[in-house]
Formats: structure tokens, sequence, C-alpha cells
């Protein structure tokens, strides 16, 4: 993973948001120990189904994926968010491609991911049963971007 170059603050970016989802949520005992909360927003390829039109910018997928171990209780969740950039096609078929996107876009979506995946966690947790709770900050924290390595697509 690399450290974002982002600016922490807000970053105005022109997209039309498609879908914001969370697909994955965990809450289970483990044995290791805690872990310090891990943030990270990485860029993943979007395909359709059907024709692609002429003119029509491409969507662009980014997902943001927590994990943290407090208390024996390993919590993660991983939110993902589809747009269309604004006037830009962008290349999400290689790894140099989806980085520059990951770059580009993670400090624009971090807000979002980190609403939809932190919320996840917490409802999880709470309906675990076997940890209190969790300690997760409100304001969205740091984040690392995960980049894809050539052969790794």
């Amino acid at each position: 993973m690399t450290e974002s170059t982002a600016p922490s603050s807000l970053v105005s970016r022109t997209a039309l948001i498609g879908s914001l989802e969370v697909f994955r949520v965990v809450c289970q005992p483990t044995d290791a120990d805690d872990a310090p909360l891990r943030w990270a927003i990485g860029s993943m390829s979007v395909r359709l189904s059907g024709p692609e039109e002429a003119g029509v910018l491409a969507p662009l997928g980014l997902f943001g994926d927590l994990l943290t171990i407090q208390d024996g209780q390993l919590v993660g969740a991983t939110a993902r968010i589809m747009f269309a950039p604004d006037t830009t096609t962008w290349d999400d078929e290689t790894p140099e491609g989806l980085n520059e996107i990951t770059e580009h876009f993670a400090g624009w979506a971090a807000h979002m991911l980190w609403d939809a995946a932190s919320s996840a966690a917490r409802t999880v947790v709470a309906l675990c049963g076997t940890v209190g709770s969790i300690a997760l900050p409100r304001a969205t924290p740091p984040h690392d971007l995960i980049l894809v390595q050539a052969g790794e697509n």
C-alpha cells in the first residue's frame, strides 16, 4: 500500500455517482493481537452488460476497505462506489490505469466510502453480540492507497 498524497480536505471533482454500496462486512472472534485501524482505497474495473454507446463515458469503480482487531474481534467492511467521470476517458484495464484512477479519485470518494463502510462495521458489531463496541473515528481518517502491481490485474 502507498501513503495517499491527496489533501485531507474535501477534493472537488465532477462526476455522476451511479451507486454506493457495502459488499463485505465481517465480525468474528480471533486470537490475534489488537491491530490499529487500517483504511485503504483502491480502484477496480467495471464492466456493464449490454452494448457500449458512443460518446458515453465508461463508469469507474473505487472501493474503501477498513479492518481492525479490537478486544478479540476482527471487524472489517468494504464499500464501493461506481461513478461516471466528468469529461475524461480513463483506462481501467491496466495496472497503471487503475493506479492513476486510484490516485486521482481516492480523495474525492474517501468520505462517502468511509461513511458507508464504518456505518456497516458499527452495525455488524452491534449485531454480533460478542463485543460491546469498537473504536472507529466518526471523521474520515487518512487513507492509504491500494495500488495494483503489474501482473496482479
